[in-house]
């Protein structure tokens, strides 16, 4: 056996763990929640994590627990890249230890992704070790093992102290990382995404502990625990699944909560409703779905290949999603660039697998993004079962049993709650209707009472005036309340105009009121032209329709979309529809108007970033006026209104580096998400456009 004064082989070349590092995280707090596993998965009560970004370019990250520590024996294991710790484990461990959250033995490529020079310190009763990995030997024989090495040398941190008070664990410190475009919001959402990464069956005897270090000033600042922080006050109703009792606060349990609605057409502004709390003992699967499962599964022994399963945790819906308006509800309420609440976390063995669930169950609906929930389905990483967890770890196989059975019993939960939201809209709605009824009522009976007065008019003639003066007023005429949004687009340009649907769901708009025929699903696609040719005429001339025209060369080349313009020309002045051009050239001169608009190719950045100039005009040039069109029906309706864009402006470039901060530290945080998830697209087709126009 080799002594802790020889070096350690990992098992892959330098070249190949870098790649798997970088393939498996797609951002620091991931790379770090990994880490945390690692403490956890070790027994530890108390996992410590201090980030140092008092020099943010070169910021140092440590991660310190007190578990079992490893012996050097165990070291060598900690180098071997894939191996699985479950199968190894003896049955005396499998006993005494928790299960481990960890199967493919490549969390510790996490340190690698943060850091190219990182030291482990380890503590057993047995004694300590420390080593070091260096990456400039590896970097300079990228085909050859890099090793760890003993390390004489420890750097000094402001977390000795923590560590000295360990009795036994293990300390990471990572240098050198650079952590230069996240700006405060990132790190102030740092410790709820944290914590959202894992939940606990042990009523709090396992410990997540932060410490951001921003200047000298903090470092007499102690580690605060990371904590959920769920806006449980805005929900309006819940469900609630086995063994998520404990996951609730004790208020939402009691079910006596008020909740305010925003409700802008009654008087007040707001509409208060119970809470809604109701248990589910026994989720029933989707009949639509449950028949896709296959043959592994017994709907009656409820098991899968053999395994018991039990969908457990709580899904809710929220009142609102606008900032402000859930405030009044939960101070906790937050939604930016770094923290989205419009998701159910999909746990697995105590740890986040997955935040995408709530996309891949197929539903389309008005209140589909106010949904927030977190649920545990431990059979998708069952030990008797194949490993389904794609390549980076981030989510699953979709195409397995298991994953088609989640969303059978998921979905029918969510169209509940997705119901109990509409029940609250179609409330006010009625409301608001009772209202104007019993306006109306005692209108007509004062006018009623004022015409008898007027003794020179006859009786027929003063019935008559009533009749008309009455069906004047809002009751009997209504006004049009149907606004809409129209997308004219060249198929060939579909990316473009798709972000901008997206966004416009997303912030609340419901696919009725796009007229999109790009869209996945849209039943216009499925229309003759000639059919769609009237569609089309109806809405553009209907003066409740705000037309949009994503110009282009495919624009100008196409018959379709040109009587698409022509229409919009021909009904209204120019100031009343907006523009998009992907080129200058591609706009019309019978289109051009004294707005200001905006060409893509000349706001382009080749890493496909989304360019400050392109981010302004989207959402206060597109998005906002479409916002503010179907807001009008909205508003009308007594409906709750579409959640505007966020501009906040553009500060100095001087401010920006006093405050180590970046551009898109000032974009709409979901503008910025969309944009983000469909850049490569968009690079690709703009990398097509412009080769096609030159």
């Amino acid at each position: 056996m080799a002594s802790s004064d020889d070096s350690v082989e990992f098992t892959f070349t330098w070249m190949a763990l870098k790649l798997l590092g970088s393939g498996l995280y797609s951002n620091p707090w991931n790379a770090l929640s990994e880490l945390v596993a690692n403490g956890l998965d070790a027994q530890a009560s108390h996992v410590y994590v201090s980030v140092d970004i008092r020099n943010i370019s070169s910021a140092v990250v440590e991660v310190i627990d007190n578990g079992t520590g490893m012996s050097l024996e165990q070291i060598y294991k900690y180098v071997e890249v894939g191996r699985d710790r479950r199968r190894e484990a003896s049955q005396s461990e499998r006993d005494s230890a928790p299960e481990p959250k960890g199967r493919k033995g490549i969390g510790k490529l996490a340190a690698l992704y943060l850091s190219d020079n990182f030291y482990l310190t380890t503590r057993t009763t047995m004694g300590e070790s420390a080593w070091n990995f260096d990456a400039e030997f590896a970097k300079k024989h990228p085909n050859d093992r890099p090793s760890l090495r003993p390390a004489q040398k420890l750097p000094s941190t402001p977390s000795e102290d923590v560590w000295k008070k360990c009795p036994t664990g293990t300390r990471l410190i990572m240098t050198s990382v650079n952590l230069e475009g996240y700006g405060e919001e990132a790190f102030k959402a740092f410790g709820r995404n944290l914590a959202n990464q894992f939940v606990f069956d042990d009523d709090g005897q396992q410990r997540i502990q932060l410490r951001i270090i921003r200047n000298d000033r903090d470092l007499k600042e102690p580690f605060l625990p990371a904590v959920k922080e769920i806006a449980f006050g805005n929900f309006s109703s819940i469900r609630v699944l086995p063994g998520g009792q404990g996951q609730l606060p004790e208020e939402v349990l009691r079910g006596d909560q008020a909740v305010a609605v925003p409700a802008p057409s009654l008087e007040g502004q707001t509409f208060v409703v119970k809470q809604r709390v109701i248990e589910i003992r026994q989720p029933e699967l989707d009949p639509e779905i449950v028949r896709s499962v296959g043959p592994a599964l017994d709907v009656d022994s409820r098991t899968y290949g053999g395994v018991p399963y039990v969908l457990s945790g709580w899904i809710g819906v929220h009142s609102t999603i606008s900032k402000r308006d859930a405030h009044r509800n939960d101070s906790r309420f937050a939604k930016n660039r770094y923290y989205n609440p419009s998701q159910i976390r999909l746990y697995v063995r105590g740890k986040l697998a997955s935040d995408r669930l709530l996309h891949q169950l197929g539903l389309t609906a008005t209140y589909l993004n106010y949904i927030e929930g977190e649920i545990r389905f431990d059979i998708l990483d069952a030990d008797k079962l194949p490993d389904i967890s794609t390549a980076n770890r981030q989510d699953f196989d979709e195409t397995d049993g298991r994953i088609t059975m989640l969303k059978a019993l998921v979905r029918p939960i969510v169209r509940e709650l997705i119901n109990d939201r509409d029940d609250v809209a179609r409330k006010i709605s009625e409301q608001r209707a009772n209202v104007l009824k019993r306006g109306k009522a005692e209108f007509a009976a004062q006018l009623h009472a004022d015409l008898e007065k007027v003794e020179t008019l006859s009786v027929d003639t003063r019935n008559d005036l009533e009749t008309v003066i009455v069906n004047r007023i809002q009751g009997d005429v209504e006004a049009k309340t149907k606004y809409r949004v129209f997308i004219s687009h060249q198929r060939n340009d579909a990316v473009i105009a798709t972000i901008i649907d997206e966004l416009l769901q997303l912030h609340g708009a419901h696919p009725s009121e796009i007229f999109y025929t790009s869209r996945r699903g849209a039943p216009e696609a499925a229309y003759s032209l000639d059919a769609l040719g009237r569609i089309v005429h109806d809405n553009i001339v209907d003066n409740n329709t705000l037309p949009f025209y994503l110009t282009s060369d495919h624009f100008l080349n196409s018959q379709y979309t040109l009587f698409e313009a022509g229409a919009g020309w021909a009904t209204r002045p120019a100031s009343e529809y907006l523009r998009l051009a992907i080129d200058y050239k591609s706009i019309p001169d019978w289109m051009n108007s004294k707005s200001l608009v905006i060409a893509v190719a000349s706001n382009w950045c080749d890493s496909g970033e989304l360019t400050p100039e392109l981010h302004d005009y989207l959402v206060r040039g597109v998005l906002n006026p479409m916002v503010d069109h179907l807001n009008r029906g909205r508003r009308a309706n007594g409906e709750e209104l579409v959640q505007s864009f966020e501009f906040k402006g553009r500060p100095s470039d001087l401010t920006l580096r006093e405050l180590g901060q970046s551009y898109s530290d000032y974009f709409d945080a979901d503008v910025l998400r969309v944009w983000s998830v469909y850049a490569t697209e968009v690079g690709a087709y703009m990398d097509a456009y412009r080769s096609d126009n030159n």
